[in-house]
Order: C-alpha cells, then sequence, then structure tokens
C-alpha cells in the first residue's frame, strides 16, 4: 500500500522545501505548489489524502481556495485540508472551519505537532471510509438478497480493516438477522486452527 499523499501549498519556498522534507522523513508521499494556480493543476486528475494550505497567499488566497474546491471537486470533500496560518484569531478560525476547513497550524510550524495533527486527521479520514464501506456492503447485500442471488460473497476495504459480507440466504432469516459482516485487520496473518474453523463455519 502506498504511503499517504499529501499536497503542501505554500509560497515561501524555504518553508515549502522545509515541510516537504520533514513530510517526506516521516514517510509520506508529497507535492508541492507554490500557490492556488498551481495546486489546481497539481489536483488536475489526483486526490491526495491530505491538502496543507497557507493562507495568504498571492492571488487566489487559501480561504477562496478552500471555497472553489468544495464548490467544484466534490470528490475532494473527504479529503482533509489543514490551514497553515501565522494569523489564528478566533474570528478567522471560525470563517476557515466554517468554510470547511479541518484544522489549523500556525507559523512558525512545529515539525512534531504538523506530523502528529496529520497522522490524526488522516485517521479520522480511514474511520470514516471504514463506514462508507460498510454502509455501502450491507446496501449490496440487502440487494442482493431482495434479488434473490445470496451466495456471493462481497469484499470491500477501508483503510486498514477488511470487511466481508455474505447473506445468510432466502427464507427465514437467523434470528432476525439476513447477512454476516465479518471485520478483518488484513496486517494479522495467523491462520486461525482447522478445529476453530470448523466449529465457526
Amino acid at each position: 500500500m502506498n504511503p499517504p499523499l499529501i499536497l503542501c501549498i505554500e509560497d515561501e519556498a524555504p518553508l515549502r522545501d522545509d515541510i516537504a522534507f520533514e513530510l517526506r522523513d516521516a514517510g509520506f508521499r508529497v507535492i508541492t505548489a507554490a500557490d492556488a494556480a498551481e495546486a489546481l493543476r497539481r489536483l488536475e486528475g489526483r486526490q491526495p489524502d491530505l491538502i496543507l494550505c497557507d493562507i495568504v497567499m498571492p492571488g487566489m488566497d487559501g480561504k477562496a481556495l478552500l471555497a472553489h474546491l468544495r464548490r467544484t471537486r466534490p470528490d475532494l470533500n473527504a479529503v482533509p485540508i489543514v490551514f497553515l496560518t501565522a494569523l489564528s484569531s478566533r474570528a478567522q478560525m471560525i470563517e476557515g472551519r466554517s468554510l470547511g476547513a479541518d484544522d489549523y497550524l500556525t507559523k512558525p510550524i512545529d515539525y512534531d505537532l504538523l506530523r502528529v495533527t496529520i497522522e490524526s486527521r488522516l485517521a479520522q479520514g480511514r474511520r470514516g471510509e471504514v463506514g462508507r464501506s460498510l454502509a455501502a456492503l450491507i446496501d449490496r447485500l440487502i440487494r442482493d438478497e431482495a434479488k434473490g442471488s445470496p451466495e456471493g460473497l462481497s469484499l470491500a476495504s477501508g483503510g486498514q480493516i477488511m470487511v466481508m459480507g455474505l447473506p445468510l440466504g432466502a427464507g427465514q432469516p437467523v434470528g432476525g438477522a439476513a447477512a454476516m459482516l465479518i471485520l478483518s485487520d488484513p496486517r494479522a496473518r495467523h491462520m486461525l486452527h482447522a478445529a476453530t474453523l470448523a466449529q465457526m463455519f
């Protein structure tokens, strides 16, 4: 699995280079942009896992860019956006969050806080992915059951968890249940003993 991709939009070249270096050193993939126009070009046909965006930039500022992305790129709605700013007044934070910003980091950048903030926002996104995967899988199982094709096994992946669903078949649901969901961590690769599998299935 590829490391998360971070888009860093910062007009100050030395700071942009420092942020990119720190993030790559922490194991992230990074693409950079000096302003909103370059960021929009970088986003063509691409979906980063998180966007770091300076607020005060020449041309379109960070808030205008965020509003533009929320309006024109619904595919990026679930991508966390973290503002970088030297100005962190309460009014600015309220305005940014009302536009859809997920977090703020103040300059000068504390790189430990930057890494922790990014990891936290990415983990929150993965939890959302798992929920969306479960909802989609349950919906598909219900549709399959209604069509009378209960034998199909469905697989979905959300972040670091694998979700498997199996309709329990036509007729009377078992204990009121129509489907079985199995959540599994694909990193745990140990096999169950044959006797345990036999008891379960």
